[in-house]
């Protein structure tokens, strides 16, 4: 049997840096592989299956380049992940090929087949099969039961039709042990990746080298209301410190240079980072890495153990800078601790360092969301990215704007695959103005500080991979500078 998986192109932005002005969007489409496509590619291709894969928001082919592609290759099955910021350009796809090969099999999974499985199987009837939940072994089982005898009440979180009757199989069970899941075979991509961010007519690079994402945890341990991440009840899952060292010295010796652990939370487990620090100095495996982390999880000691192993970038979460919110979104630190984290992972050496900060908690004033902005310039961060909080499906406030009925079903059912839904829209002290004026003036005011450029400049000197880095985007960064000059000099 023959399957094709598509990771369709997304839509849209990530960010502007001047919402109002609307310049300078950025966007992070195709920048990183689809690791969760390889992962079923992988396991099908190691039982015998004949896979291919597209990278449609890294390739950009347009359905008739796709189309051929089918025709050319004949799959029996084809499965796409759907996002919200893809889901249009997928559902478009994908009734074509149904309506040019009616004996496809259309298999849908990801984020939003999980959140939204009987929406999407009642609007589009070209989808044959869904998947709810992780995607490797039930997708698995499907094409063994399709190849065979398609008992597919057997397989576990499988939705699916029986003549007009949607079918909701028993819910499948999370990996426990992901030792058990082979390393992802990247000779399936098609392209290139270099975690860039276009700027305009630019394109701005954070690797230094031949990249790759990789997966060394799943879950999160903490319980942020805004997550999704641990609203789905599997927990924090993390791969052995062995099995994570022994993929990352496979990349090195493919020629991959640059490494972003795509974790929710890589340091959930303190004792296993220490072990995978340890394991990759006594491999001697040079190969620059990044993560994300937990601010409350840090200390001096594990920075510097990691920084010795490669490490350059880390990005903390610190949401506010006032404790009222931080304890509204169960985060489970202080203003304090997140000063203290970004001082250790400095005088630990790590060369970059990035926090992330929400506004517009929905009893948020225009004085707490502005005690952030400032708070997150008074860091010593390389970059400071701020986002206007959204509700998503089944987390805490979701659910707490349904039960005070300001999130209603008629605007769920308008916005269910469009986009993310802000606070703003359904209940906030503070508008959607103020919270793009708060972003814009801050992201200004964040890059042309005196003292941020001189210890920028230092540490572009001093850390090799910020040489790197600063010798591949100069020609994007600098066109970049000269209008964010010019906005400030406007005010």
């Amino acid at each position: 049997m023959r399957i094709l998986l598509i990771n369709p192109e997304y839509d849209g932005s990530w960010f502007q840096f001047h919402p109002l002005k609307k310049t300078f969007s950025v966007y992070a489409s195709g920048v990183s592989p689809p690791l969760g496509l390889l992962y079923i590619a992988t396991i099908l291709e190691n039982q015998g299956y004949e896979v291919n894969l597209i990278d449609n928001d890294a390739l950009k082919w347009s359905d008739d380049e796709s189309l051929r592609f089918i025709e050319e290759n004949r799959p029996d099955v084809v499965g796409f992940s759907i996002l919200t910021a893809s889901c249009h350009k997928a559902h478009r796809l994908a009734k074509k090929i149904k309506k040019r090969y009616p004996g496809i099999k259309i298999l849908y999974g990801g984020p939003s087949s999980t959140t939204y499985p009987e929406r999407l199987m009642k609007k589009y009837d070209f989808v044959d099969y869904l998947i709810v939940g992780e995607g490797e072994y039930t997708t698995l089982n499907l094409i063994r039961e399709l190849e065979t005898e398609q008992n597919l009440k057997s397989v576990r979180g499988l939705v699916y039709r029986d003549d007009e009757i949607i079918v909701f199989n028993e819910a499948g069970s999370p990996i426990r042990d992901l030792d058990d899941l082979p390393f992802p075979n990247r000779s399936f991509l098609k392209t290139n990746y270099d975690l860039s961010l276009s700027w305009g007519d630019f394109k701005v690079r954070f690797t230094v080298g031949k990249y790759t994402g990789m997966l060394t945890s799943r879950g999160c341990s903490n319980s942020c209301r805004f997550c999704q991440t641990w609203s789905n009840h599997n927990g924090w899952r993390g791969r052995s410190a062995k099995n994570v060292v022994e993929e990352l010295e496979l990349l090195e010796g493919q020629g991959y240079k640059h490494v972003f652990f795509v974790d929710d939370n890589f340091s959930a487990d303190k004792k296993r980072v220490f072990e995978i620090c340890k394991l990759i100095k006594e491999r001697g495996i040079k190969v620059y890495w990044s993560v994300e982390m937990s601010v409350e999880n840090g200390s001096y000691e594990m920075f510097k153990a990691m920084k010795e192993a490669g490490c350059d970038s880390i990005l903390f979460g610190f949401e506010s800078a006032n404790q009222r919110i931080l304890d509204y979104y169960c985060k489970r630190i202080t203003p304090e601790l997140s000063r203290k984290t970004v001082e250790d992972a400095r005088s630990a050496g790590i060369s970059c360092v990035i926090g992330t900060f929400l506004l517009g908690a929905p009893d948020e004033s225009y004085e707490e969301a502005k005690r952030t902005v400032d708070f997150g310039l008074s860091l010593d961060l390389d970059a400071l990215i701020l986002f206007s909080l959204s509700v998503k499906p089944n987390t805490p406030i979701w659910n707490e704007m349904k039960e005070k009925g300001y999130l209603t079903d008629d605007f769920i059912e308008k916005r269910w695959e469009t986009s993310h839904i802000n606070v703003y829209e359904l209940h906030s002290k503070l508008s959607k103005k103020e919270i793009d004026n708060l972003i814009e003036d801050s992201y200004t005011k964040f890059l042309w500080r005196p003292k941020y450029l001189a210890k920028h400049f230092y540490r572009n000197l001093r850390y090799g991979f910020r040489r790197k880095w600063m010798a591949k985007n100069l020609r994007a960064i600098a066109p970049f500078l000269k209008a964010s000059l010019k906005t400030r000099m406007m005010k």
